[in-house]
Formats: C-alpha cells, structure tokens, sequence
C-alpha cells in the first residue's frame, strides 16, 4: 500500500516537472507569439486597465496585490524576465471608470508592491494616454513614489506615442482588442 501511494507521488511530481518544462511556456517575441506581447526591447508586456477597478469592491491595495499574485504564478523564479507594465487609462463601456485620480493608488501601491517584492523585474510602467490637462496629476503623483520606481515611469499623451516609441508591430492592435473584450452591454 506504501508503495503504491510514493508511486502516485513520483507520477504526480513528474507531471509537475513536465508541465513546468513545457516548451509552450517559453517567451517567444510579440511576431512570433502574438498571446504573449513584448515591447521593442523584449520586455514582456502585463496589461493594465484601472478603469476596470470598482473601488467599491475592494480598496486599490486590493487590486495590487491581486497583480503581484498574477505574477508570481506566472513568472519563474529562476529567470530574471523584465516587464514592462501598459497602464491603458482610458474607460471602457460598463466598467467602473474610477476618475484618474482615484486610480492613482492602485498605480502608486502597483508600482510600490513590485518595486519591493520584484525589484529587478520592471523595467519600465507605461501610462497613457494621459490627456496634457492632467499631467500635474501626474506630477503630484510621482513625489509619492520611491525615486527609483518613479524613474521607471513614461507618461504618453497619445497611444500612438506607445505604440512608436516601444511596442513591437501589431501588438497594440492586440492590446485594444483584449481592452474592447472587456467591455460590458
């Protein structure tokens, strides 16, 4: 009976290893794989929309902490991948669409959260498009932040910015279709 139960451990361990080992979880670029996006210097893209955030739910730490679990599951431990986190402001039909200025936390704590518990792994934080108006929220934002996880931040004003300045081709048609598949009613 005890030999039966370490064989179904070993079996279970093994298929634990080969689905870890799995070829299809290796990061190919955004031409070769177009499910898993990169920008031009191959960091991988994590997606953000804080118009999804309903801050009535639950508080933006919340929310936070929800994307560091997403990617402690999804990177492995012993690769040093970067990632370059698109943060899409804009609102989409049936979300919450928390005003920018109450979505900074959510960013602030973001940033914060995966500057202390990966702090090499982001390499930059792309917002946009932030209209020119509220650049100064912007500003007032960044003093909250530690000077070496503010530094990692590019604000754009127009998605075209993004797109030009650090996306590889087609990829920011990817990402506006995974935002339009959100959308509710």
């Amino acid at each position: 009976n005890n030999n039966n139960n370490n064989n179904n451990n070993n079996n279970n361990n093994n298929n634990h290893n080969n689905n870890n080992n799995n070829d299809d979880d290796d990061i190919s670029p955004a031409t070769d794989n177009p499910t898993k996006p990169r920008c031009k210097d191959g960091t991988r893209i994590l997606h953000i929309l804080p118009a999804r955030l309903d801050l009535s739910l639950a508080a933006a730490p919340t929310y936070s902490l929800a994307a560091a679990l997403y990617l402690d599951a999804l990177l492995r431990r012993t690769d040093a991948e970067r990632l370059t986190l698109v943060c899409d402001v804009r609102g989409g039909r049936g979300w919450a669409n928390p005003t920018p200025m109450s979505t900074f936390p959510f960013i602030r704590s973001t940033s914060s959260l995966l500057g202390r518990h990966y702090p090499e792994r982001l390499e930059r934080m792309i917002l946009f498009p932030m209209p020119k108006a509220a650049m100064w929220v912007w500003g007032a934002a960044q003093k909250c932040l530690d000077p070496n996880t503010a530094s990692k931040v590019v604000v754009c004003s127009e998605v075209a910015e993004v797109e030009e300045g650090f996306l590889e081709n087609g990829v920011m048609g990817l990402l506006e279709g995974r935002r339009r598949s959100f959308f509710v009613g």
